[in-house]
């Protein structure tokens, strides 16, 4: 039942494990479950449907994985009623297959509870089940047989396979081209669903026996959120670019489902009067139809809001194309139409409409607003100073009072917007219908800008009044703002007037954005009286000029004059962005703070200075004898400077009867402790005892390993003396023990693991492969992690220097691969063990320099280290899981021959060279063994054998040569095989890499996606022999044993070297800041060890978390992100330039996969970047619509629509490293996936 219940929790219904347990449901049972069972275990409507919609997702997977091979299970689940009815003629539609399909499993498990009783199942029922899917196979066999047998091409595709006994890569190609126009004959608009692709791919196996169904398809899979995988092979292949074709010749429609959400576009011309972005976004359209149901929705619906936000955004061209012409609707006719619009949040759709047509200014006013505001009320001064009227005086002085001296934000800025009636001149009104003009007083200005009263039963009154003196005047009440409040310093509603429609905004500054974007939204004049105070908000503060607007000279003058506001404008460098990091390093809470009350202020200072020189220590260009320097330097100011200058001014505060007697001794004893705290850190000897006591400094061992005579001069004569060689040994327990005792690790290391084990069809980890499964059974009741061990040699000095190959270090990393893998790829966490000189290794050989090493495995395996924390006590075991290496490096540790040019030079099989240069697949016949190979050592023959010695690392407990060694993929792939056919200036090849590429550097698998990179490597070796006209070298050998070392140890992206050769780089680093060669390995290890000891300094590992930046949030967006998401209010909310998750950085503009489906991926790109709280990103982004994947530039086709936004937070993404777009010259955007999906 757990895999009932873990299906359960993957569909988010965990609420219902119990009841399903309660009632004996097991894996067997469960797609058994009928209608009205399923309602009456889970009556809630919502839970119900999500329940039935993943398990017809379950039950269509359940069925695709069927094959001719399996067991009796799979063999009935072929012979279904769908199965018998298939053919290869057109596909029906995707509905009609899911149906029969989900009908057929529930069929055959009713069948399997009859046939199974207590283990033993009937022979006889076996045999006929066999018989009866023997006789469909042989149908579906006739079908293929005779389709391929009317036309030339087929006829040709059989003959090849009966000469040669394979398909090559043209000819698989060649078959799906030929499948796939077969079922697109009748309509080449029809859907062919996974279901069908699935049965051809199975029908191909028939006929074509020595092929394998996961070459041509592999189905979508999903186990619940962040838990799936694309669907892949050569027949979606070949649908995808046969339908990309008919849509490129416009013979089917190119319109396509959005990404995420429907897209927002219009068909139409766009009119004169549209604004520039606005016409360019027309470019991106949907149909009318859709368009048009869209708008019909609107004009009846406003519930639920989710479906209006997507409706409207849908409706966004067309709506506002008419809106803003010359025959737009009025405001009251408009809000009218759309009733969601008179919601109280119907002002979001509004500001979602400004986006569209003006997406730079949207943040501008609060930009702007603070730059002006001093501004504004140093001329309100001015003002106040020239003016006699003694209202206006009176007036003035509270605003200027309310902006200056008050400290609270909300009240300064509402004090600027009132005062800006009173600086700027009003133009003369002419009514509609008369002569008469109107110049409206400072007074009516201000009150038709931003209305003020004192309670909210005067609300409706003013706007009544309002509203009739407007038609007296001949005029339309416009939009307009009341605040409403006992004092201007203590408003409570804020109000924006929209005909009879009340939004309630959240700020005065809210407030006036949002009446702006109306006005301009609705292409709607502004009010009459206070018409040049929105002109400046217009071309002041949002810098926004439209094709609409008006040319008043009195704003245009105070904007232009160099007295008011131009030097402000003319000079806004000034960022908006707070340089002041989020999380501060150094600071206390009050808590700690009374916590430090009690200890020691010599403890504090000791540890201050100890985390200060470990920082030093840590620094790999910063030698230790400047560490030295700056300790004596340190000492020096604060025994000769602070000390001697503190004293002087205690003396002379004596002297002055300042202090009394009794608080010199205090402050003696603080001179003494100021004096004496470099005690411990005086010397390097002291420091590192100092450092050894805290636990945090391994200190390395040294180990001679042999001797050599060496010249020397004594006494003027050149003498041979005999001098020890010798080697840098850490131990490894101390190390892990270390390690896992720090904050968390232990604990997200175990979580990390079961979540691991819980997952089911995927291969990500080590954990997870074939070996590490069979060793797991031999250690049950113990917590095991498994161990990688790298060897490589580098240099540490100058490579083409004179005396390059001296000091050529070999040198022993290890890692542990079952920590979380943004933990694993840190080159922190990638610990030094060994480091020796090249040389002593070829002279002394493996047995006595890895002696050491071999001794601390079979400890860490038999005794483990013990670990004393307050969240776990125990002991730890570890056990070496892989030695990882480049090809040389890993055979000359394990005794196989060093030329990769002689015969039998792979260590996986004993294939000859010949066979080598010619051979595209693995030979499971030729895979060495253990039996094997000491049947091999006992001929000691290296011609024939390739081993020089035998294995040193059998003397590791229960090791297994062929099951304990790693591939290297950045050698093998990427520095080899992949440069070679870069050479070669043919497409197709270069197609097959990126297949090839696709696979082995993805950081999961599906179980069926080693037969796939089985295929996909056959056909690269296969196309370059042909096409390269060159015999293949040993590594694109290698890459044959790909599948088989994913299907053991996980993916193979996981062993690179990539990583393990970048830790060369801080030792190289560390040799190039020191001058001394007399013992290099021991140097570098004590650098290695200090860099190790500030991290065990510190307890913790670095933050998940890094950010940019701060910017400024507006309240409007503020809100809008809390109700998308659901946030708390007393949740923070943030705006960040850039964010660093998980040693991943995003970006503005970084483009990320969302989501995928059994079709296409969903990508989106990254508008803005959000911190909620202090642990979790969230980004605006805006969606693409996925045309499809085009197999010609191996990248998805995409349209985006900048105007279709939404809010997620990055941990719901389906994969979390950004992909790259690319723009060809004719405008078509692609995106090439990073992670494969």
């Amino acid at each position: 039942m757990s895999d009932v219940a873990d299906l359960l929790t993957a569909w988010d219904l965990t609420q219902y494990v119990e009841l399903f347990q309660e009632n004996e449901i097991d894996i067997e049972t469960f797609p058994c479950l009928t209608n009205e069972m399923i309602k009456e275990l889970i009556p809630m409507i919502g839970h119900r449907a999500r329940f039935i919609s993943n398990l017809e997702q379950w039950k269509t997977i359940i069925q695709g994985i069927s094959n001719t091979n399996t067991s009796v299970i799979n063999q009935s689940l072929s012979s279904s009623d769908a199965l018998i009815d298939s053919s290869l003629g057109p596909s029906t539609s995707s509905t009609t297959s899911s149906a029969e399909s989900f009908e057929n499993v529930e069929l055959y498990f009713e069948q399997l509870k009859n046939v199974v009783s207590n283990d033993e199942i009937n022979e006889a029922h076996r045999i006929e089940v066999t018989e009866d899917t023997t006789e469909v196979q042989h149908l579906q066999k006739l079908k293929l047989l005779d389709l391929l047998k009317t036309s030339n091409e087929g006829n040709s595709l059989l003959a090849s396979y009966q000469k040669s006994g394979l398909l090559d890569s043209i000819g698989r190609r060649r078959l799906c081209n030929l499948i796939i126009s077969n079922e697109l004959s009748a309509d080449i608009n029809a859907r062919i669903s996974s279901f069908r692709l699935q049965e051809l791919a199975h029908q191909i196996t028939l006929v074509f026996n020595k092929e394998r169904t996961p070459t041509y398809f592999i189905p979508y899979l999903s186990y619940g959120p962040g838990l799936k995988r694309a669907a892949k092979g050569k027949l979606l292949d070949c649908l995808n670019n046969r339908k990309r074709e008919f849509r490129k010749s416009g013979i089917i429609s190119s319109s396509r489902r959005n990404s995420t959400t429907s897209s927002s576009s219009g068909r139409a011309s766009p009119a004169v009067l549209l604004p520039e972005t606005l016409q360019q976004s027309l470019v991106n359209q949907t149909d009318e139809a859709t368009v048009e149901e869209s708008l019909n929705w609107l004009r009846n619906s406003s519930d639920p809001w989710t479906l209006v936000e997507q409706h409207w955004l849908l409706t966004a061209f067309t709506r506002l194309k008419i809106q803003l012409s010359k025959n737009g609707q009025s405001i009251a006719s408009y809000m009218a139409e759309y009733p969601a619009l008179k919601r109280p949040t119907g002002y979001f759709l509004i500001l979602k409409d400004f986006n569209v047509v003006y997406p730079k200014y949207s943040d501008n006013l609060y930009q702007n607003l603070p730059l002006c505001k001093k501004r504004i009320f140093e001329l309100a001064a001015e003002k106040l100073k020239k003016t006699k009227e003694v209202t206006i005086i009176q007036i003035l002085k509270e605003y200027i009072q309310l902006g200056v001296e008050v400290n609270d934000e909300e009240s300064s800025n509402l004090a600027a917007f009132l005062s800006l009636p009173f600086l700027i001149t009003s133009s003369i009104s002419r009514e509609k219908k008369s002569s008469t003009q109107w110049k409206p007083s400072k007074l009516e200005v201000r009150d038709g800008f931003i209305t003020y009263v004192k309670s909210n039963a005067e609300v409706q009154e003013t706007i009544t009044r309002r509203r009739d003196k407007f038609i007296g005047l001949g005029h339309t009440l416009q939009p307009f703002i009341i605040i409403v409040g006992p004092s201007l310093n203590n408003i409570l509603n804020y109000f924006v007037i929209v005909d009879d429609t009340f939004y309630q905004l959240n700020s005065i500054t809210d407030s006036v954005d949002c009446c702006f974007k109306i006005m301009i939204t609705f292409n709607a004049e502004y009010p009459v009286e206070c018409e040049a105070i929105w002109h400046f908000i217009q071309k002041g503060l949002f810098k926004l000029e439209t094709q609409f607007d008006k040319n008043l000279t009195a704003v245009n003058a105070f904007l232009s004059d160099p007295s008011t506001f131009q030097p402000l404008f003319e000079s806004q460098s000034i960022s908006t962005s707070e340089s002041t990091p989020i999380f501060n390093s150094v600071s206390d809470s009050a808590e700690d703070l009374n916590n430090k009350q009690f200890i020691e202020p010599s403890e504090i200072l000791n540890k201050t200075i100890n985390n200060f020189l470990s920082i030093l220590y840590a620094n790999s260009i910063i030698s230790r004898n400047v560490v030295q320097i700056v300790v004596d330097g340190m000492e020096t100011v604060f025994t000769e400077g602070i000390v001697v200058c503190l004293k002087t001014y205690v003396q002379q505060m004596i002297f002055e009867g300042k202090i009394s007697e009794e608080c010199l001794s205090i402050f003696n004893n603080i001179f003494d402790m100021i004096e004496n705290s470099f005690t411990n850190f005086k010397t390097e000897h002291k420091r590192f005892s100092y450092y050894a006591e805290q636990g945090s400094f391994i200190k390395p061992e040294e180990k001679v390993v042999g001797q050599s005579l060496n010249t020397v001069m004594k006494s003027g004569i050149s003498v041979l003396k005999p001098s020890n060689c010798t080697e840098q040994f850490i131990p490894l327990r101390n190390v892990l023990k270390n390690f896992f005792s720090l904050e968390n690790i232990l604990t997200e290391t175990l979580d990390y693991m079961c979540s691991l084990k819980n997952e089911s069809g995927i291969l990500s980890n080590f954990i997870q492969g074939t070996y590490w499964k069979s060793r797991m059974k031999k250690h049950e009741g113990r917590i095991v992690l498994p161990i990688f061990m790298f060897f490589d040699d580098y240099e540490s000095g100058n490579v083409v220097g004179s005396h390059s190959g001296i000091h050529k270090l070999g040198v022993v990393y290890v890692s542990i691969p079952c920590i979380p893998t943004y933990r694993s790829t840190s080159l922190s966490n990638i610990f030094l063990v060994l480091l020796f000189h090249s040389s002593d290794r070829v002279q002394f050989g493996n047995k006595i320099i890895f002696k050491p090493i071999i001794g601390e495995f079979n400890f860490l395996m038999e005794n483990g280290v013990y670990i004393d924390m307050p969240s776990s006590t125990g002991n730890l075991y570890f056990e070496l899981g892989l030695i990882l290496g480049d090809n040389l490096g890993i055979h000359s540790i394990t005794g196989f021959v060093e030329s990769f040019s002689s015969n039998f030079c792979c260590r996986i099989c004993t294939m000859g060279k010949s066979d080598i240069k010619v051979k595209c697949y693995e030979e499971k016949t030729l895979m060495r063994s253990d039996e094997q190979y000491f049947n091999d050592l006992k001929k000691n023959d290296l011609s024939v054998t390739r081993l020089k010695e035998e294995c040193i690392w059998f003397n590791v407990t229960d090791f297994s040569l062929f099951d304990q060694v790693g591939v290297d993929v950045m050698h093998d792939l990427l520095e080899d095989c992949a440069k070679y056919i870069m050479r070669e200036p043919i497409w197709d090849l270069y197609l097959t890499l990126r297949r090839v590429l696709d696979i082995t550097l993805s950081t999961s698998h599906k179980e069926n996606s080693c037969m796939l990179l089985e295929t996909a490597v056959g056909e690269m070796n296969e196309l370059y022999l042909k096409l390269s006209k060159n015999l293949l070298k040993p590594k694109f050998h290698f890459l044959t044993h790909y599948p088989t070392i994913i299907k053991k140890h996980g993916p193979v992206v996981h062993l690179w070297s990539m990583r393990y050769e970048a830790k060369h780089r801080i030792s190289k680093i560390s040799a190039r800041s020191s001058f001394n060669r007399r013992n290099i390995c021991m140097s570098l290890a004590i650098k290695h060890q200090l860099q190790l000891n500030e991290v065990f300094n510190k307890g913790k590992l670095c933050s998940i978390i890094n950010i940019g930046p701060r910017k400024i949030l507006n309240s409007i967006k503020l809100d809008k992100i809390k109700t998308e998401l659901n946030l708390s209010n007393d949740e923070s909310l943030v705006r960040v330039s850039w964010a660093e998750i998980k040693g991943t950085r995003y970006k503005i503009n970084s483009i990320l996969t969302r989501d995928i489906d059994d079709e296409n991926p969903h990508f989106i790109l990254i508008k803005d970047i959000f911190l909620n709280g202090s642990e979790k990103i969230i980004f605006e982004c805006c969606m693409f619509t996925t045309i499809g994947f085009d197999e010609q530039f191996y990248a998805y086709e995409v349209k985006i629509h900048e105007f279709n936004n939404c809010f997620i937070f990055q941990d719901s993404l389906i994969s979390p490293i950004p992909n790259t777009l690319n723009v060809i010259s004719n405008g078509t955007r692609y995106v090439t996936v990073r992670d494969t999906l």
